[in-house]
């Protein structure tokens, strides 16, 4: 019995991450596909290269966006690690004086 149980429940997770796979992978398709025709007329390069995004005044570059969310990640990151240090380091200091 319990062996049924486990083969039972590695196929219902074996499901959701497929259900889960396929989810997301539909996402990307019906972004790619709505996002087509808008970078067809406002062009790859001036989109993926562009300094400006104002979309009221038609200007789509998306480089700001994509710069500012590289910054973001290094910061966090950056404090994540220095949170990690700490931490371990006061571990460490609480092992050794117990």
């Amino acid at each position: 019995m319990q062996k049924f149980k486990e083969i039972f429940m590695h196929i219902v997770f074996l499901l959701a991450a497929f259900v889960s796979i396929a989810a997301v992978l539909l996402i990307c398709v019906f972004l790619f596909a709505s996002g087509i025709p808008a970078m067809k007329e406002i062009g790859l390069t001036d989109f993926l290269f562009g300094k400006v995004w104002r979309p009221t005044n038609d200007y789509f570059g998306i480089l700001p966006i994509l710069s500012g969310q590289e910054d973001m990640v290094q910061n966090t990151t950056e404090h994540l690690i220095s949170s990690s240090v700490q931490v371990k380091l006061f571990t460490v200091r609480k092992v050794r004086s117990s």
